[in-house]
């Protein structure tokens, strides 16, 4: 499943034509724009899956979290766009994308299973300690169990930490409008929007 890391609704705002100039460091060192559309780019291959799951369980980050979201922010976005007031819960939405543009990033993601799984383990040596002295199918067992249920808790994590409450309304107490820009530049965006 190709998980956008920047949602396709996003990115559709600098499509002319149904499509955008992605500018990136290619095979040969250069940076050289091409043209996409918006599902084309600003995602990466199963970077939201449970590795440890198959099929639509393997995603459910994805497909039960993120993309509900990335819909209330996409109906937010139209209204404000419209010069109309989005719903609370449009809203929520909205923010919730703005604080998960700061963490779903392949890096950020990159980063976390690592520390994640670090610990992860730290929390279980007790128990493996204790089964020190099973056989070593039972604790392989056990880790096949266990493993799954790391990641899921990873996703967990990240999930409340894109629904932060205190930052979640500092955001929400900001001004959120749409500006026209007369100008002939062409507008640029990035894999980091919000810090950008």
């Amino acid at each position: 499943m190709d998980n956008h890391f920047i949602p396709r609704f996003y990115l559709s705002r600098w499509a002319i034509d149904g499509e955008l100039i992605e500018y990136r460091k290619r095979r040969n060192g250069k940076i050289t724009g091409k043209p996409v559309a918006p599902k084309g780019t600003g995602y990466k291959p199963d970077l939201y899956k449970n590795t440890h799951k198959n099929d639509a369980d393997a995603h459910i980050f994805e497909v039960g979290f993120l993309n509900k979201h990335d819909t209330l922010a996409s109906d937010a976005l139209k209204k404000l766009e419209a010069g109309t007031s989005p719903n609370d819960k449009e809203m929520c939405g909205w923010i919730s994308f703005l604080m998960a543009l700061q963490l779903r990033h392949p890096d950020d993601i990159a980063i976390m299973r690592p520390l994640y799984e670090k610990k992860w383990a730290e929390g279980m040596k007790p128990v493996r300690d204790k089964l020190a002295h099973f056989p070593k199918e039972r604790t392989d067992l056990i880790h096949e169990l266990t493993a799954p249920m790391m990641e899921e808790a990873m996703f967990r994590l990240l999930a409340k930490l894109m629904e932060h409450q205190d930052i979640g309304q500092m955001l929400l107490d900001f001004d959120h409008t749409v500006t026209d820009l007369n100008s002939t530049l062409p507008l640029v965006t990035s894999d980091r929007p919000v810090l950008m």
